[in-house]
């Protein structure tokens, strides 16, 4: 029996100042404010919210612990990648970095209150590979032209993240790889794709 697909819903952040971050997330990534209610907002693109911010005045993130390495934001397609890397540059929105990781490709970038954002769009599945039943991941040099060459013809210009935007996925430090696996294909019910560094 085919397990039925599991999604992400709205990931949650504590954050220091919620005036500042809306002030990024709105004008840096392109979300929109969907509710605002004393120190919560909820932000998205038209459909569910993708996030949910709380301020916590003084809040800091704590480093080298366990917890969220950062979510990602999929985008709908290359055109779209192309639009907000244009708009990063415009906007001088300090990157982390980009990487080619051959299922996709990927900006890197961290929110005023340390959280870290991916905004990545995948290629077609037809052009994933499996070595040994595992999905093969890299991390290559992204390419930057390529990735411009497809606003060449296009009049579409930057007006927020697309809808067809999802939360794609998050990435999490652990503790101890084995237990965290355990409880995420045992408990959770989510499949091994790969093995990764």
């Amino acid at each position: 029996m085919k397990k039925p697909p599991i999604t992400i819903g709205t990931v949650a952040l504590t954050v220091a100042n919620l005036d500042a971050s809306l002030a990024f997330y709105e004008e840096h990534i392109g979300l929109q404010v969907q509710q605002r209610t004393g120190a919560v907002a909820y932000l998205g693109v038209g459909g569910p919210a993708l996030l949910r911010l709380e301020e916590r005045r003084g809040a800091r993130k704590e480093m080298r612990t366990t917890g969220l390495y950062h979510f990602a934001l999929l985008l709908p397609s290359r055109i779209d990648l192309a639009l907000i890397l244009r708009h990063f540059a415009q906007m001088e929105t300090v990157l982390s970095g980009l990487a080619d990781h051959a299922v996709s490709e990927a900006i890197y970038l961290s929110d005023p209150d340390g959280h870290g954002i991916e905004i990545y769009r995948d290629r077609p599945r037809d052009e994933w590979e499996y070595i040994d039943g595992q999905l093969k991941l890299t991390t290559e040099q992204f390419d930057v032209a390529g990735v411009f060459d497809e606003l060449v013809g296009s009049s579409r210009q930057w007006a927020g993240l697309p809808a067809g935007t999802v939360m794609g996925h998050v990435h999490l430090h652990v503790a101890h790889i084995s237990p965290a696996e355990a409880f995420y294909r045992q408990l959770i019910g989510l499949d091994l794709v790969t093995r990764y560094g």
